[in-house]
């Protein structure tokens, strides 16, 4: 399992990768921190194999998999209206 340290902490993750421009996703497999700040990465033997610093917005969350924005940014689903264009007419036969 692969492992980060955030805030002194370390956890657990199933993945970390970028999901967009100036967005970080981690896939944590058990604990989530509630607190964000400088990700210290490790190889699979343990050795510090960087940091990663600035993404410490939340960006979103979606179970164990949590996004983080480099800029300040937060996800806004999208309204009702948006979702749908027009709405389906069913005809009965």
């Amino acid at each position: 399992m692969e492992k980060i340290k955030i805030r002194d902490t370390e956890y657990e993750i199933i993945r970390i990768m970028p999901a967009a421009p100036n967005v970080l996703q981690i896939v944590f497999a058990d604990n989530i921190p509630k607190e964000w700040g400088d990700i210290t990465t490790f190889t699979i033997g343990g050795l510090e194999a960087g940091n990663i610093s600035g993404y410490d917005t939340l960006y979103r969350t979606d179970g164990q998999t949590i996004y983080l924005s480099n800029d300040g940014s937060a996800y806004e689903p999208p309204a009702d209206s948006e979702l749908m264009d027009e709405p389906m007419l069913i005809k009965e036969e």
